[in-house]
Parts: structure tokens; sequence; C-alpha cells
């Protein structure tokens, strides 16, 4: 099943942009081991600020070594994390434009935390709504009750994203961060 489920092209959309590059496509699926030179190309991409916000500490752009560490943490990943990817093809090529992880907790199964990166270039035009709404039909899928997300505040964009993808959560501030709890729904 994970091998089935691994292998799945969930979303194939039409995605424009009105500044920067144009994407003719979005495909959303999920991560494989031949992504690896893909997903270090898409961390040496992220800026300092975004990096920031994802990790929750400052840090220079990625290292090429950095980058390849992180491209084969996620494509080596044990069977307690799914990571989709967005794609888009430009020059005749595949390049990832964001990544949604979903780490399922050992203990717990149906409880799971979720993160979001994409690319600074294509920030605030739709492919996080996208990987969302994918991360949302997987959830159900596979059962899972309850998601948390931890957000800085200053996270401005992410806490737009929560509050449009329509779930009904909870929220609390602690150690710098927001902490979000929701339950997914079809």
């Amino acid at each position: 099943m994970a091998d089935e489920r691994q292998h799945r092209t969930y979303v194939n959309t039409q995605q424009t942009r009105t500044s920067g590059p144009i994407l003719s496509h979005t495909t959303l699926r999920h991560a494989h081991a031949y992504d690896d030179h893909r997903l270090a190309d898409f961390f040496m991409s992220l800026s300092s600020d975004t990096l920031y916000l994802r990790y929750f500490t400052p840090r220079p752009p990625h290292t090429i070594e950095s980058a390849w560490l992180e491209a084969q943490r996620l494509v080596h990943s044990d069977d307690s994390i799914n990571v989709l990817l967005a794609t888009a093809c430009a020059d005749g090529e595949e390049h990832i434009i964001g990544i949604a992880e979903l780490v399922r907790s050992h203990s717990n199964t149906t409880n799971i935390e979720t993160a979001l990166i994409v690319t600074d270039i294509y920030q605030g035009q739709g492919i996080g709504r996208m990987l969302c709404g994918q991360l949302v039909d997987l959830m159900v899928e596979q059962g899972v009750s309850q998601v948390h997300a931890v957000v800085l505040p200053e996270n401005t964009r992410m806490r737009r994203l929560i509050d449009r993808i329509g779930f009904t959560y909870t929220s609390r501030f602690q150690d710098g961060a927001l902490f979000f709890c929701f339950t997914p729904h079809a």
C-alpha cells in the first residue's frame, strides 16, 4: 500500500502567476528517492527569511551539504512521514516549488504534525493552498483525527492560509510560537 500511495499523482491543474515565471502546470505528488537532486536544488533556492519561518531559527541559506542532507531526510524517511511535492515544469524540466510533510506520531497514529514550505518566488500564488487541500484528502483517507501545526506569529501568510482552508481549530501562544490544533474534514 505504501508503494502504491507513493506513486500516485494527486492533482494536475493549471496554475498561472501574475508576476515572475508562468507555470503551465502544477502537479502534486509524493516524493520519490529520485527527487533528491531536485529537493536539494529547492532547498538551495530558499531565502534566509523563508528558512527562518519554516525552521524557527535564524540560518543562512542552505549550503550544498545541508541541502543534500535535508533532501535525503525527506526521500529516505520511514513510513511515519508522508512528503508531498508541488512540482512545475519550466524550460522542459520538472522543478519542485513546494513541499508539505505529514509526520505521524509513533505513539498515536491518528495524531499528526504538518509542515509546509513554498519557494520564495511562488509564495502567495496558491501553491500552499493546493498542497493543504491535498493534505486534507490524504489525512481523511488515512484516518487522521487531529493535526498540529506550529507557526511563528510573524508568518502571516501561513496564518492566513490556516484561516482560509476552513478548519475549525484551537490555537495557543507558547514559547514564542502559535500552536494550532485542528480536525481535518473532507
